[in-house]
């Protein structure tokens, strides 16, 4: 019980801190609306008794797992925990594994808030969640105009986007999913409002804080057992060439740089132990079939200018994009994500075949479906 007290009374430090700041943001709105800073408090920490379930359920993935809700009282907040089953329309029509539903109520002097989330937990080994996102920064993400993260061939399927710093609301860019961050939002939450549109459950809240997320580790000590073809340095690829097939992909490991000229067929890996450069019309014909895909693994930054690719970038630094870059896959980095010109995502997961080959299945921590406040 002293750790549960602890670790709520942190998140309420560290709440208020975060609503003062976010006093701040809502001044600056023209004609703002009075904000009662206790009942952000109050919010704010019933948010602190979902991500203590979220703890809870990393603990011990039976936790709440009976007939009649589990209940964590203590004063100022209830939490309440039941199993629940929740369609996951993003990757295919199963159920999210191991979910819960969580009821998180607070009260501060004389606010209450309630918070309402189901939570995933899985038990069987998976792959990084980060690789689910059309759109995931390690460091801060800005979101403007001139960013779209839409469902590749309008697949009913969210394009959620996440950022383990700050999120900033720069315009109105189009996001077809939810959008999460780990530090704060910084920008007009009546901008914000219409920057999230997902295309299934609507009904939740379209963007909201979230524990940091693991991206997935970028270990070039492994790559060379599981590559098929090796080049000895940088080299720039501009030859059309065929990758694999989807029953035996390529694997092809760059010892250095990577300038990528070549019209790439078939199915396969690129792993770049440096860094990735895209240009221009050399960029135009990557994976041209449905049936095809593509994973580019950067171990350094990713530089884009005026290109088209299809592929799931997994960048270890920053990606780079000037001009006008079109993705049809999905984009991770470790670092920033700098957009000079126009970002256009279409999402296209990354099949589980394909990144196993890289990334070891292993059992995930508990993360956010979706939330309600």
């Amino acid at each position: 019980m002293d750790k549960l007290v602890a670790y709520v009374l942190l998140g309420l430090m560290v709440t208020t801190v975060y609503s003062s700041v976010q006093l701040v943001t809502d001044d600056r709105r023209p004609e703002a609306e009075p904000v009662n800073s206790t009942q952000i408090q109050a919010k704010d920490l019933a948010l602190s008794g979902i991500e203590y379930a979220l703890m809870k359920l990393d603990e011990d993935r039976n936790w709440a797992s009976g007939n009649a809700p589990e209940k964590v009282t203590i004063p100022g907040v209830l939490i309440e925990a039941a199993p629940t089953n929740v369609q996951n329309f993003s990757g295919g029509e199963e159920d999210y594994e191991n979910s819960r539903f969580i009821t998180s109520s607070s009260y501060v002097e004389d606010a209450s808030a309630t918070v309402k989330a189901i939570v995933e937990a899985p038990v069987t080994p998976g792959l990084p969640e980060s690789l689910k996102y059309a759109l995931f920064s390690g460091s801060r993400l800005s979101l403007d105009e001139q960013l779209l993260v839409l469902s590749q061939a309008h697949l009913p399927r969210n394009t959620n986007v996440h950022t383990n710093s700050h999120l900033s609301i720069r315009g109105i860019s189009v996001i077809e999913g939810f959008g999460t961050y780990s530090s704060t939002l910084e920008g007009d939450r009546r901008t914000a409002d219409r920057v999230f549109v997902p295309n299934l459950h609507t009904e939740a809240t379209t963007y909201f804080h979230h524990p940091s997320i693991n991206p997935p580790a970028i270990d070039t000590k492994h790559w060379q057992k599981a590559a098929t073809r090796t080049y000895a340095s940088s080299t720039m690829l501009s030859r059309d060439q065929s990758l694999g097939t989807k029953d035996s992909p390529g694997v092809w490991l760059i010892k250095g740089h990577l300038d990528l000229r070549a019209c790439l067929t078939g199915t396969g890996i690129l792993l770049v132990e440096g860094d990735l450069r895209l240009y221009g019309k050399s960029a135009q014909d990557l994976l041209k079939h449905d049936d095809e895909n593509l994973c580019i693994v950067v171990a350094g930054d990713v530089f884009a200018e005026d290109a088209k690719v299809s592929a799931s970038i997994v960048c270890g630094g920053s990606f780079r994009a000037s001009g006008s870059v079109i993705i049809v896959g999905s984009l991770l980095t470790h670092g920033e994500i700098q957009n000079v010109g126009t970002l256009d995502v279409y999402y296209r997961p990354l099949p589980f075949d394909l990144a196993s080959r890289i990334w070891t299945p292993e059992v995930q921590p508990p993360h956010i479906v979706m939330l309600y406040d």
